[in-house]
């Protein structure tokens, strides 16, 4: 017999085990009802039940690695590859227990949710579990090797428990992200509408978590082993710099939401139309035509695009021309009299992946979620404050795309109209009409309950709010023909609603 396959037979018999399994089903009972709000939802409200089989194989690898007994000794005398065999047998178990779970999620689902945000939700899940009951296993295996006393329970708890707590605390600082060995949404309020997004901050979240967990292999390596101690020496100095540099590099390279490029100032120039080419994949790539005219002279062209945009062609009138992009405006060095009219052609491309100051998923674009509210985030060229503007928009993405432009004819992919922004949307979203409204609201939405709560809310803002009186009429006699919901800081607009032509936007917070 495999030495996996008896510390899995000796691991299930424990009477932990069991009571480890009554436990997890009474807190699953609780809180099973989040499935119908999203997965993702489940898997942060879930902390308890992973918390409580976390520390049954905490005690249950604890027990097996101070466990001298004949039987286990005739079995594996070396005692590093007796840690590597209960690990393997560790994670055969929770891989199995997980199904349990996993069933409840595909027999309570909302029925709206889109199969693939249940497979992502799935996944999300599973590496949340597995990962954290590792470092459970890990850090009770570890412990037991260097502490050959009973005292190795107290310490292996004190070291799981740091971790918890660290979990407990809101992701304000990338570093908080990173110890947080559950869900960073467990603690904040998560947005539902994009559940979880396997991006590059994501991955690089999940991979601090191995390589923590080899760095508690290794130094028990180091420690225990006696051969190749240089060696192990060598990879735990490379882990242990590696878990250090990572938050720091990342944290570097992490969009956070920035206020909007300032253009208070009237232009003396206006966009006329937008023809655009949009590519939203895991990148956004836009090669944007813009008629822009000139009813005053003016000397240079200034436009707000954010930053985490680069700018790889501009023309002016099919001439290349030189520009800068910094602090969110790209300027061209261009003189131009009363009465011109021009076109600039511009195609960029950059990975929108931005998070407010405690993590949320603010503006997005990948396969399955987008988020775009172009009236607050700079994502194509634009000047502030200028008034209607025409759109012919193409757009090539994988799921069905929302905005407060209208379709042309039956073709969902080729957007026409005037607005004074362009929103764009996808995700777990449902669409629903009534009384010749077309409201998009989260799949975990009631439309009679956000109905409810959206008229109240309307009905509450103050005259003196900041929304000027024609919005508030467009609000209060319902002249509006659709409503989204979409997510944006508060920093930038404290209102709950922003009317945009015949759209409504109503802020998912």
């Amino acid at each position: 017999m495999k030495t996996y396959l008896f510390y899995i037979k000796t691991t299930i018999k424990n009477s932990l085990f069991l009571f480890a399994l009554l436990f997890m089903s009474f807190l699953t009972y609780k809180v099973y009802g989040a499935i119908s709000i999203s997965v993702s939802y489940f898997t942060s409200v879930y902390i308890y039940g992973i918390i409580c089989f976390n520390l049954f194989l905490l005690t249950a690898s604890t027990y097996t690695m101070l466990n001298s007994s004949t039987v286990l000794r005739f079995l594996e005398r070396d005692k590093l590859k007796k840690q590597y065999a209960l690990i393997v047998s560790c994670t055969i178990i929770t891989l199995f227990i997980a199904l349990f779970p996993i069933v409840l999620m595909l027999s309570f689902k909302n029925d709206l949710t889109p199969p693939i945000f249940l497979l992502k939700g799935m996944a999300h899940f599973l590496i949340i579990w597995l990962l954290s009951n590792l470092l459970a296993a890990v850090i009770g295996s570890s412990i037991s090797l260097l502490v050959r006393n009973k005292f190795a329970y107290l310490l292996s708890l004190l070291v799981y428990g740091w971790f918890v707590w660290m979990s407990m605390h809101s992701p304000a600082k990338p570093i908080n992200r990173y110890l947080n060995i559950f869900d960073d949404s467990t603690y904040i309020l998560s947005n539902n509408i994009s559940g979880p997004l396997f991006n590059r901050n994501y991955f690089l979240d999940k991979l601090f978590l191995i390589l923590v967990l080899f760095l508690l292999i290794f130094l028990v390596r180091s420690v225990v082993a006696s051969r190749k101690r240089a060696i192990n020496y060598l990879i735990l100095g490379g882990l242990i710099i590696s878990v250090c540099v990572l938050p720091i590099w990342s944290h570097a390279n992490h969009q956070i939401v920035r206020i909007p490029a300032d253009q208070t100032a009237k232009s003396p120039y206006e966009i006329q139309k937008y023809t655009m080419n949009l590519e939203l994949t895991n990148k956004l790539k836009n090669k944007a035509a813009i008629i822009i005219n000139f009813p005053k002279d003016s000397k240079d062209i200034v436009l707000a695009l954010d930053d985490i945009f680069v700018v790889k062609n501009l023309k002016l009138d099919h001439q290349p021309v030189s520009f800068t992009h910094k602090n969110n405006v790209v300027t061209i060095p261009s003189s131009h009299k009363h009465g011109e009219s021009i076109t600039l052609t511009m195609e960029y491309e950059g990975f929108v992946d931005v998070i407010n100051d405690i993590g949320v998923n603010t503006y997005y674009v990948t396969k399955s979620a987008i988020n775009l509210p172009g009236y607050f985030f700079d994502w194509y060229p634009n000047i502030k404050g200028q008034g209607p503007v025409d759109f012919d928009v193409s757009i090539d993405a994988a799921a069905k795309v929302y905005s407060n432009i209208p379709a042309a004819s039956s073709n969902e992919r080729h957007l026409t109209g005037s607005s004074n922004s362009l929103n764009l949307f996808t995700g777990q979203y449902q669409q629903v009409q009534s009384e010749q409204i077309q409201y998009i609201i989260p799949i975990s939405d009631n439309i009679d309950g956000f109905k409810s709560s959206f008229q109240s809310s309307i009905d509450t803002i103050p005259e003196h709010a900041g929304l000027s009186k024609e919005d508030l009429f467009i609000l209060k006699n319902k002249n509006y023909t659709r409503v989204i919901v979409s997510i944006w800081p508060f920093e930038i607009n404290s209102h709950s609603v922003q009317v945009i032509g015949d759209t409504v936007l109503v802020n998912y917070n």
